[in-house]
């Protein structure tokens, strides 16, 4: 993963350097194949496609595929470019991935597709990522450290992210309060050629 670059900033041109590389996309559920853009360009942030993608992961909240789907659908879309992630978190592109966290705590695949959409949407987006810390993903990402300790993916992905919330002095504040620290080196123990 790229460590330069500043994840605070906000604007809209584009960096050096490369969002983080992600896994691939979990295949498409069937229960929403037919919701899928056909155009495989991101849509833009008022068409038909990107309310119906928004649409399947608030009206399916329940069921895992579709969040698995979802997760990894908005965390592909936020790596395209800084305006794609500014318009997805307005479009409340964060809060579904959180409650997605909250809701499947214990599925590994999902707890990585969301961390990996926390990165790619707070990647050098600062309203995203006060976004983040708003809406309780610094303990959601320590949740998924604990509950995932065994996953480099994930251990990873949420240490990225908790990076990146560490630019904001109110995350340094909240990381240290959740005991973060202890976490991180956790994780560095249990896959220092990983993380």
């Amino acid at each position: 993963m790229a460590i330069g670059g500043s994840p605070g900033h906000s604007g809209r041109t584009e960096h050096s350097a490369a969002c983080p590389q992600l896994p691939p996309a979990p295949p498409v559920p069937s229960v929403v194949a037919l919701t899928l853009p056909p155009n495989p360009a991101f849509p833009q942030p008022e068409s038909q496609n990107l309310r119906i993608i928004l649409q399947s992961i608030r009206g399916q909240a329940t069921v895992l595929e579709v969040q698995r789907w979802g997760c990894a659908s908005l965390r592909d879309l936020a790596q395209a470019s800084s305006e794609d992630r500014s318009w997805l978190g307005r479009l409340g592109g964060i809060e579904l991935v959180l409650n997605a966290m909250r809701t499947f705590e214990a599925d590994t695949e999902l707890q990585q597709s969301a961390c990996g959409a926390l990165a790619t949407l707070s990647y050098e987006n600062q309203v995203n990522t006060k976004a983040v810390l708003q809406h309780g993903g610094t303990e959601l990402l320590l949740r998924a450290m604990h509950g995932h300790s065994s996953s480099p993916s994930v251990q990873g992905l949420a240490c990225y992210v908790l990076r990146i919330l560490a630019f904001l002095e109110e995350g340094r504040h909240h990381m240290v309060q959740l005991g973060a620290i202890e976490t991180i080196l956790m994780a560095l123990r249990n896959h220092i050629g990983d993380v």
